[in-house]
């Protein structure tokens, strides 16, 4: 759905799906965090508790996979592998 959508809006398909669809899943991410926080502090965003929200999330269902945030700070997302296809 999120393919045929971007298609629609942009006219074309993704050039790169493996940089646009993470995107995509952590603008949602970023958005709820700030929606989430602003509404606590009267619309202030505090950037600190942006991050907190952030550090909590485990299990988000994306569109690149389940995502999580790490407590070093990194993202984990899609799972990668690597084949080696012979004849053909």
């Amino acid at each position: 759905q999120f393919l045929n959508e971007y298609k629609a809006a942009v006219g074309r398909e993704p050039l790169l799906e493996v940089s646009t669809i993470p995107t995509y899943d952590m603008v949602n991410i970023v958005l709820a965090a700030i929606e989430s926080t602003s509404r606590v502090q009267n619309q202030t965003l505090n950037i600190n508790d942006v991050r907190d929200y952030l550090y909590r999330i485990a299990g988000y269902q994306g569109l690149s996979g389940t995502i999580k945030f790490d407590a070093d700070g990194a993202v984990r997302s899609f799972q990668v592998g690597i084949y080696q296809f012979e004849s053909g």
